[in-house]
């Protein structure tokens, strides 16, 4: 959210077509600690919030919550791949090469596995996380 709010030009992944479903991390904790007392419960999870996002629509709707409208540019992979191998060299890299990786690739729950509902446990959407994020940012 602070770069979204610092600068006038964002780059994206790619293009900003990685699919996205961001899930709070309250909500996760929530499910995991609903879990630890069934020892019957199935053994795979995926959770994810209740809306699926391009990585572009996620950085829009962060962006519009403060009001701002940065200019969002694609980047190639190829180029974030050079820069998180140089960043390797600062102390506080802003990016990473795994991160790069991950961002290549959709990141949704998969719909044939038990998520937050089977646990009963409603997602925050997007736009409650965000809100959260920026009281405590401001």
């Amino acid at each position: 959210m602070r770069l979204v709010r610092r600068l006038p030009v964002y780059p994206l992944f790619g293009d900003g077509a990685t699919r996205l479903q961001p899930v709070y991390v309250g909500d996760v904790a929530e499910a995991v600690s609903r879990l630890i007392d069934h020892s019957n419960a199935p053994l795979i999870f995926e959770f994810g919030g209740p809306r699926v996002l391009s990585y572009e629509e996620l950085v829009r709707e962060i962006a519009r919550s403060p009001g701002r409208r940065p200019m969002l540019v694609p980047m190639p992979f190829a180029v974030w791949n050079a820069v998180a191998a140089l960043a390797e060299f600062i102390p506080a890299t802003p990016v990473k090469r795994n991160q790069v990786d991950l961002m290549r690739v959709d990141n949704v729950a998969a719909t044939d596995l038990p998520g937050l509902k089977e646990v009963g446990v409603k997602p925050r959407d997007i736009q409650q996380i965000i809100g959260m994020i920026k009281r405590t940012d401001d």
